[in-house]
């Protein structure tokens, strides 16, 4: 279990009797000082244990900080992790993933970032570092993917290769396809992704339609938000340093009433923008704000990305020979943002959620804090029933991950952990 900051992770190991038992460790009580926001195992030197790859992240240190320095800590077979010297991604990062995507013998590894720490809305690096024999790393790709929140390697395309797919903020779900000898390229036009730009959380997959290929269950914001967005009224954002004071601002605006409108209100952007103060001196001279031309007229000059939404909806994306069918999930499934999702053997999805802090001005959406969706119809797409795990709606629930019994562990803030019987 991860740390946050000035919280060392905590190893866990599990007895026959289906207790845990804490196993202290050095290295993690000397790496208290980093914030640990994902992990994967892997056999990182090719011995034949489990190492770990640890993720740092944080928006309070500027990129490169070595306190956003990732970790790989090595097994010695017992269960002990020692860190390895070794210079790796710092970013403010958000997920790993492993795969030997080269098939050269040793795991390779996704790791993803999340933003730029005071930049928000720039796409950071993320980077596929190729397992040098365990030896060391080299970077295959450093590429800005986007906002990148949760990445899984799979086979896409049914030719025994790993490909990876990935999804983010402001983000569409990519696949990048593996040609074999550890090229890959984006093929997201080709499986019908294109365009579906959300506020992606999370990814699971499994064969829900048993055509022999993975289809997609995204978790996404939901509609119980103040946004709503659509091909036709995309909410749009605007990244750029348009009042060249050397910081971008991330610059908003969504469709309410028939019109755009700018979601930060006149005296905050003010506040961020203080050039706006003499073209904007009362309410009545901002409310025609429609776009980000009424705010700068020259705005294109200094513009770094431009980003948008067309889809809020948590989905299944379902596989359709080459390409991917989309069907939102159901009611309960819209009413808050899904953050982690497991699927069982028996093609049961559960879930969690509600757990993402958005900015005030958006409301709280914790009405959905987990369930269990069963009764999968290949046909329609869609699940015959919905079932509440009976989660605290005061939980912010990060992760769901199954155990022995029918148990299912449900880590929370501060190290709690909800267990649920089925």
């Amino acid at each position: 279990m991860g740390g946050g900051r000035n919280q060392p992770a905590q190893l866990y190991l599990g007895a026959a009797n289906g207790a845990f038992n804490k196993k202290i460790l050095p290295d993690f009580e000397r790496d208290a000082a980093y914030e640990d926001v994902s992990a994967a195992l892997l056999d990182f030197d090719g011995d034949g244990d489990r190492d770990l790859y640890v993720v740092s992240g944080g928006s309070d240190n500027k990129e490169l900080d070595k306190i956003l320095e990732d970790r790989i800590y090595l097994n010695n077979g017992n269960g002990v992790f020692k860190r390895l010297p070794l210079s790796l991604p710092h970013t403010n990062g958000s997920v790993v993933a492993v795969a030997d995507f080269d098939k050269d013998g040793y795991e390779d590894i996704f790791v993803g970032a999340r933003s730029i720490p005071g930049f928000y809305g720039l796409s950071p690096y993320s980077f596929i570092l190729r397992n040098k024999k365990g030896q060391g790393v080299e970077i295959a790709y450093k590429e800005r993917y986007g906002m990148v929140t949760d990445a899984i390697w799979t086979d896409m395309n049914g030719d025994g290769y790993p490909d990876l797919v990935m999804c983010g903020d402001w983000m569409e779900i990519l696949i990048l396809e593996n040609d074999g000898s550890g090229v890959l390229t984006e093929k997201t036009a080709s499986y019908g992704l294109a365009g579906k730009n959300g506020l992606w959380s999370c990814i699971a997959l499994a064969d829900l339609n048993e055509d022999g290929r993975p289809d997609i269950i995204a978790g996404n914001a939901g509609l119980n938000f103040k946004w709503n967005a659509s091909d036709s009224m995309p909410v749009k954002m605007y990244v750029g340093d348009f009042d060249k004071n050397g910081a971008t601002e991330p610059l908003i605006f969504y469709h309410y009433l028939r019109r755009y409108i700018p979601f930060a209100p006149m005296s905050q952007l003010i506040s961020q923008l203080p050039v706006l103060r003499k073209k904007f001196t009362d309410y009545s001279s901002f409310r025609n704000v429609q776009g980000v031309g009424d705010l700068f007229e020259n705005y294109k000059e200094n513009l770094v990305e431009e980003k948008q939404l067309t889809e809020l909806r948590s989905m299944v994306f379902l596989s359709n020979g080459s390409a991917f069918r989309a069907v939102p999930l159901g009611f309960y499934e819209q009413s808050g943002d899904i953050t982690h999702i497991w699927i069982d053997s028996e093609k049961n999805v559960f879930y969690v959620g509600s757990s993402r802090e958005f900015v005030s001005e958006m409301g709280a959406a914790d009405a959905n804090k987990g369930r269990k969706l069963s009764g999968f119809d290949k046909n329609t797409g869609t699940f015959a029933r919905s079932e509440s795990l009976g989660l605290p709606v005061s939980i912010k629930p990060k992760k769901i991950v199954s155990g022995p019994s029918g148990r299912y562990y449900i880590p929370a803030n501060n190290w709690w952990v909800y267990v649920v019987q089925q």
